[in-house]
Parts: C-alpha cells; sequence; structure tokens
C-alpha cells in the first residue's frame, strides 16, 4: 500500500482507523475527491443502506443481490479511484457509464471486486437496482489494451489483501476499460459499447458483509488542458519546426562552418540561428496521433574518416516486424542536394541506441540490442559504408528489452561497462574475446539512456534511470562497497513523494551531462506524448510535455548523501527517444535540443542570477 495505515482492534475503533487512512491516485489528479459526511450529489437504489462520515462511505447489503450509490452527474470518459475495505462475506464493485434504460434501470460497465471475481461485465439492473443480465466483457485485440507497467512480461498475480485496504484505478477511455487494482493491472477489456456510452460513477455494497470505501475520487477525461507555456528563466525556447519527423535529435558541424547544427528527421537546421532546413533524406511529415514517424534516433559523426560529419538515421522496416535498422547518410561536403546513403546496420531490435566510445579510441561506436545480444558495431575502416561488423557484449540479452542502456565505469578498473536494468557486463582486459563477464542486479524496468558516475561523491560508480520508458519513476542506485546497489526513489506516480514535488510519466529519453558547470553530472529528461499514438496505451498520455533538468546536489543529510532537484526547462515540447545536449550559442554552457509530436525544439542556455 502506498499509504499509512492504522489497524484497530475493536469495533468501536474502526471509524478513528478509517479517517487515518488515506489514499492518493497514482494515475492521475483527480477533478474531484469525496471528503463529506452527506451523500449530497448521490442517490441509492436496491438492497442496501449507504451513510457517510468524514469522507468514509459505508454500504451495508440488507439482502445479498445488494445495492448501489449513484453519483448525480454524467461521464463518458473518465479515471475513477477508490480505496475499500470489506468484512466477510461483503462484495465490492464499481459501476462506470452507468447509463438509463428506457424502463428506468441502468446499464453500464461493472468492475467486480469481490474475491475470487475480480473480473470485468456490462451489468443490466432493473429500476429497483436488482442485476438482470451480466455478460463478462472480451479483451481487447492490438495496441489498445495495452500497459507500460509489467507489460511484456507476464500475467501478474491479482491480490485483494483480506480485513485490509486495496485501491482500484479504472480506466474508462473509447472502447477500452483498464481497472489497475492494488497497482496490479487486472486484463483490459472492450466496452462493447463502440466508445460512445456514458453515464454515472457507482459503488456497489453486495453479499453479507459490510463494504467500505474512501477517497472516491474520478477526472473527466473529456476535459484535457493545455498550460500556459513555461520556459526556465536560464534557458531560452526557440521551437525550430513545429511538425512531426521523427523522435531524435543531434548536434553537429554539418556545414563544416565551425558553427553547430542540428540534425532531426529528414534535415539539418543551419546554425547560428536554425532558421533555415536542409533536406538530406527524402521524407514527409507525420501525423502522431496516428502513425508512428521512421527516426527513432538520429546520430551524427565522422563515421567515414573524411573530416565531415556523416548521419546515421534509424527507423521502422516495413513488415519486418520490431526491426529498427540504421542507414548511413555520407556527408556530400557542402553540396545542396540529398546524401547518398547505405544499409550499415540491417537487424536492431532495441528503441534505445547509445553512441559512445566504448573502446577509448577516441571514435564512437554504437551499443543496441540484436537478435536478443547486446552488441557494439562500428564501421570497418577499409569499407565505412559497407554493413558494420557487431561485437557481441551478452551470450543473450538476459532479459533485455527495447529499453534502459548505459555506459561508464561501474567497477572502476579504467574500462566503460555497459549497463542495462538488469544488471551490468564488465569489459574485459583488451584483446579478449566472447561475452563481457555479467554482474545481475536490478535497476529499474528498462527506461531510457542510464546515467553511470558518482552520483555522492564516494568514490563508487552509481547508477540513475527512468524507471520505464513507458511508465512512471525515476530512480537512482547507490553501489555499496560490496558491489551491491541501494535504491533510492526521486520520483514516481501521483501517489509518490517525490523530488521537488514534480512527477511525469513515459520518461524515454535522457542525457547525462554537467549542466551547471559544478563538475557533477546531472540528469536530463522529460515526458514524451503520446507514445503509443493518441491512446490511452500508457499512463498519463495527455499529460504536460516536458522537458527537466534535475540537478545531482551531494547532501550528507539525506539518504544516500545526495538528493536531485529538478528545474523545468518547458513545458510544451517533451522528449522522444533522445535528447541532444552542446553548446551551440557558444557561451560556454550546455545547450539543449529535443524533437517528437509537437516538433523541434532548441533550448539556448542564457546567463542569469539564481
Amino acid at each position: 500500500m502506498r499509504s499509512s495505515r492504522v489497524v484497530s482492534v475493536a469495533a468501536t475503533a474502526i471509524a478513528v482507523a478509517l479517517v487515518v487512512y488515506a489514499a492518493v491516485p497514482g494515475e492521475f489528479r483527480p477533478d474531484s475527491t469525496f471528503k463529506g459526511s452527506a451523500l449530497t450529489g448521490w442517490h441509492a437504489v436496491g438492497q442496501a443502506n449507504w451513510k457517510a462520515a468524514n469522507g468514509v462511505i459505508t454500504g451495508t447489503p440488507t439482502a445479498p443481490e445488494g445495492g448501489w450509490l449513484i453519483l448525480d452527474k454524467t461521464l463518458q470518459d473518465t479515471f475513477t479511484f477508490t480505496s475499500f475495505r470489506v468484512t466477510a462475506g461483503g462484495k465490492p464493485g464499481v459501476l462506470v457509464r452507468a447509463q438509463k434504460t428506457a424502463d428506468g434501470g441502468l446499464q453500464g460497465l461493472f468492475v467486480s471486486l469481490a474475491e475470487g471475481d475480480v473480473a470485468s461485465y456490462k451489468l443490466t439492473l432493473d429500476a429497483q437496482g436488482k442485476e438482470i443480465k451480466r455478460e463478462k466483457l472480451a479483451a481487447p485485440a492490438g495496441r489498445g489494451g495495452g500497459r507500460g507497467r509489467g507489460a511484456g512480461r507476464g500475467p501478474t498475480p491479482i491480490n485483494l489483501h483480506a480485513n485490509d485496504w486495496n485501491e482500484v484505478e479504472i480506466l474508462t477511455a473509447g472502447e477500452v476499460l483498464r481497472p489497475l487494482l492494488n497497482a496490479t493491472p487486472v486484463p483490459a477489456s472492450v466496452t462493447g459499447d463502440t466508445g460512445e456510452g456514458y453515464g454515472a460513477i457507482a459503488l456497489y455494497a453486495g453479499g453479507v458483509g459490510e463494504v467500505t470505501y474512501q477517497d472516491v475520487a474520478w477526472k473527466d477525461l473529456n476535459a484535457k488542458v493545455t498550460q500556459k507555456e513555461q520556459t526556465s528563466p536560464r534557458f531560452t525556447a526557440q521551437h525550430i519546426s513545429d511538425l512531426y519527423y521523427g523522435w531524435s535529435a543531434a548536434i553537429a558541424d554539418i556545414t563544416h562552418d565551425g558553427t553547430p547544427d542540428i540534425i532531426s528527421g529528414p534535415f539539418y537546421y543551419q546554425g547560428p540561428d536554425y532558421t533555415t532546413r536542409h533536406t538530406y533524406r527524402k521524407d514527409r511529415v507525420y501525423n502522431p496521433a496516428l502513425e508512428y514517424a521512421p527516426d527513432m534516433v538520429n546520430f551524427s559523426a565522422d563515421f567515414n574518416g573524411d573530416g565531415w560529419p556523416d548521419i546515421l538515421a534509424s527507423g521502422f522496416e516495413e513488415g519486418n516486424g520490431n526491426n529498427r535498422p540504421l542507414d548511413l547518410y555520407i556527408n556530400p561536403k557542402g553540396e545542396s542536394r540529398l546524401w547518398s546513403h547505405t544499409r550499415v546496420v540491417p537487424t536492431l531490435n532495441s528503441e534505445l541506441i547509445l553512441l559512445k566510445d566504448i573502446d577509448g579510441d577516441g571514435k564512437p561506436e554504437l551499443l543496441f540490442r540484436a537478435n536478443n545480444v547486446y552488441v557494439w558495431a562500428a564501421p570497418d575502416p577499409a569499407n565505412p559504408a559497407g554493413v558494420w561488423p557487431t561485437h557481441a557484449i551478452s551470450e543473450t540479452a538476459n532479459g533485455g528489452g527495447n529499453h534502459g542502456m548505459g555506459v561508464g565505469d561501474v567497477n572502476k578498473d579504467g574500462r566503460l561497462d555497459f549497463v542495462t536494468f538488469n544488471g551490468w557486463y564488465e569489459q574485459p582486459v583488451k584483446g579478449s574475446t566472447g561475452p563481457w563477464p555479467f554482474h545481475p542486479a536490478r535497476f529499474g524496468n528498462g527506461g531510457a539512456e542510464m546515467g553511470v558516475y558518482d552520483v555522492n561523491g564516494d568514490g563508487l560508480t552509481d547508477i540513475v534511470t527512468s524507471v520505464a520508458a513507458h511508465d512512471w519513476g525515476l530512480n537512482w542506485y547507490e553501489q555499496k562497497k560490496d558491489g551491491t546497489f541501494v535504491e533510492h526513489v526521486i520520483a514516481g506516480d501521483y501517489a509518490a513523494k517525490n523530488a521537488g514535488g514534480t512527477t511525469f510519466s513515459e520518461l524515454h529519453a535522457s542525457a547525462i551531462v554537467d549542466m551547471n558547470g559544478d563538475g557533477i553530472p546531472d540528469f536530463v529528461t522529460g515526458k514524451r506524448y503520446w507514445s503509443h499514438l493518441e491512446n490511452y496505451n500508457g499512463p498519463d498520455p495527455y499529460g504536460q510535455p516536458v522537458v527537466y533538468i534535475y540537478r545531482t546536489v551531494r547532501n550528507a543529510k539525506v539518504p544516500g548523501g545526495a538528493e536531485f532537484v529538478p528545474e523545468l526547462v518547458h513545458n510544451r515540447s517533451g522528449v522522444g527517444s533522445t535528447v541532444a545536449i552542446g553548446d551551440l550559442n557558444k557561451d560556454g554552457k550546455p545547450d539543449i535540443a529535443t524533437a517528437g509530436a509537437f516538433g523541434t525544439y532548441l533550448f539556448l542556455s542564457k546567463s542569469v542570477s539564481r
């Protein structure tokens, strides 16, 4: 449970305990939460007595078929939350889209929360609140019913806490009904009403035991808020492209004039003003609500050794599942034309790709997952436009996925290691062959690029990472002298205690750079907006598309000896799959470039007093 509670041992103490317990929805911020002692705005039907006191609603069945407490408000797409507890024999549940029928009854979508019957139904009641028909709802097809938390890891057992508090959140959006019980996803269902059903929210108390509800809250998803634009006083925001071409930005001096340029999608934007874009390959604009732009990442470096930066671009390969091949575009040395290109990485299965100098030769290598093996690849100097040779880091990916990778010297042996969300691979001495030794550990569930540096100044390398690319969470993991790691939460969902009172979902991209000149790396990240098109296949998809800097601040008075202080850079842009950092305006301070559903943005540093 997320909240503190008091367990009573006598019936006379139950009311006191109920008042002490309080829960907050994790997935949304409510429009309204019931806090009263009168059931104004509600009405009851069926065989149950209802009462309220200090925000606690109690339903006592007067017959096993039970009864309903119905909100006097009509809603369609909603988030609904409540915490509930049940005495022996009680049957709780929540009805949404409870619409009146021609005979004065109700028909809606019912989430049963009874022991042995946690499931979703289409339910029909008569005018007296008696159930006359129940149909189990079918599972949705395709992406629409998916969910970031636990997705792809098999079903998670759903446990009700007997004689204790439980928490349920119910998303009703379009044709999908998706409950979350005690932070565990309940299989999603198709509503069966083509997404056009509407009606009240109702609480149920049935069986032979008392059902108690608290923190009853809801949010109307039909109303979507766009916040006023905010930009950090330390940065100037420049919207260099209004349209969605991809999820990535890179920085390089493409024109060889001494001024950095920005690469994103099929264009490079020429510095220093970034108002002129040049097309280096054919492509088109995309609709982020309905389709995926091909560019998962863009990178730029001199890959063929001619002194001019080239471009690597990745995307989906039509008809080939999740393969995201990489094409190399050769800089034509200032000629104004489309660039020649060739496919250099034909098989690539991870959304996250790193470009790092892993072997210390002064040239960057690519690190990614292909065919369930982590590898690194670099061009053959004799044939840089040919397929790049790959070198295995792992024997298998050890359960690894599309997200969560980092590079750093974990064991302080002078060689850079490769970190994933489920452990780290120790780079062997030069000349060794075969996979790198693997050290299992758990660093979340696979987020964005992982920070691998000494967070608290104790001489040991720590890990900073988003917990999941398509969910909530930002953590750091403190390394101990015995090589184990201790988790420290920086931010969770809305119900968590979050650094600076700040949280957002879908931390899909990040960069690890010293942003304030104190010599300690900081963590730059943000929210990816509409990761899986315009739907609720993911948490808080309409949340503000923010960009944040989390400053690493060493502080011996806090657990682990360090804390992370968030600074909002911008709230109307977000991140995609990479965040590019570089000194674009040549003031000696890092600037930020991002790209995603709202286009491509540049955030230029400026001198301000803090």
